[in-house]
């Protein structure tokens, strides 16, 4: 009896061996344990939306262990605050993002009671374009704004921060009527001549070519006269340089937007993905690799990623900006930094 017992002991324990090391070497090959993140974009449509989901939709397909989901969000400005305000969320949470929406969480501005810095770049998304345009030809400078009724978008969103900046530093920010409204508001708006001046959304396409949003298209095509206001470079790069605000001026040649006669200066602001950095490396070292590794399948998701590529993901912001995550995978791939 003893032995029987005994070489059911020395069975069971043989059986228990094998079964640890058939699932240590099965969690060998799966990888690591399946991590979730959530990625929080913008409106329903809008290209926030559309890439974040795309982006989303790329690593569930291409990661063996990194789990992504998607949430419609109302803007950059609500995602910015999510990370601010609700720390619980840093290490699982990517943000779609522009920097100057961060601009006043890291200086501590309002809406924000105490500064938000960490906050890091995971990837570039889109390069914007921005500047103002009117129907009336007596509004020729930004200092013509005074007394005029401009729309500048949703309060605290990236065109509403970038248009009063420029126009406080133009002195007329006191004098201006702003109207917070969305794109086809806005666009009606103009074209009834309830407001005078429509900020300009445009996007980078690649290289020197650029196109505006719909809203704008349709804005300017409504009419037979159009006007862009010209940001004068001298004083725009002053303003850069004094107020630190994370911008870039650009002039872009006759005939880049319709009925664009002249060459305009304008400002240019990038969109990326964002991810705070109590986020594990490894796990931002992951999106960047399956974005990386399937930048040519972006641009099915919306035409404005065609102009993505593996070469461009890290051109924006400086070294430093990114995550730690982002950066180690960039360097190794031998990429730039910066615009």
């Amino acid at each position: 009896m003893k032995r029987i017992l005994v070489h059911l002991f020395v069975s069971v324990i043989l059986i228990g061996t094998f079964l640890v090391g058939y699932a240590l070497e099965q969690t060998a090959i799966a990888g690591p344990a399946a991590v979730e993140i959530r990625i929080l974009s913008n409106p329903l449509g809008s290209l926030g939306y559309v890439a974040s989901f795309g982006m989303a939709d790329l690593i569930n397909k291409n990661s063996p262990w990194l789990r992504a989901t998607c949430a419609e969000t109302k803007s950059t400005a609500v995602n910015a605050r999510t990370l601010a305000e609700e720390p619980e969320k840093r290490k699982n949470t990517v943000i779609y993002c522009s920097v100057e929406t961060l601009y006043p969480a890291v200086q501590g501005q309002a809406p924000y009671k105490k500064p938000y810095k960490s906050a890091r770049i995971v990837s570039l998304l889109a390069r914007m374009t921005g500047g103002f345009f009117t129907y009336d030809k007596n509004i020729k400078r930004l200092e013509d704004f005074a007394g005029k009724k401009v729309s500048i978008m949703a309060r605290y969103s990236s065109p509403a921060l970038i248009s009063e900046t420029i126009l406080r530093y133009w002195g007329v920010w006191d004098r201006v009527k702003p109207a917070y409204l969305g794109w086809g508001a806005a666009k009606d708006a103009l074209i009834d001549g309830t407001i005078d001046v429509m900020y300009l959304p445009g996007s980078w396409m690649g290289g020197t070519k650029y196109r505006l949003n719909p809203a704008a298209t349709e804005a300017v095509e409504a009419k037979k006269d159009v006007y862009y206001i010209n940001f004068p470079e001298k004083k725009f790069k002053k303003m850069l340089e004094e107020t630190g605000f994370p911008i870039t001026w650009t002039e872009i040649a006759p005939g880049t937007f319709p009925k664009q006669t002249e060459p305009l200066g304008i400002h240019l602001t990038a969109l990326a993905w964002y991810a705070d950095l109590e986020m594990d490396e490894k796990v931002v070292y992951e999106i960047c690799r399956v974005m990386y590794e399937n930048a040519d399948k972006l641009g099915g998701y919306h035409g404005i990623l065609k102009a993505l590529t593996k070469e461009n993901l890290s051109r924006t912001g400086t070294e430093a900006d990114f995550h730690p995550g982002a950066r180690r995978f960039f360097k190794e791939k031998g990429a730039k930094f910066g615009w």
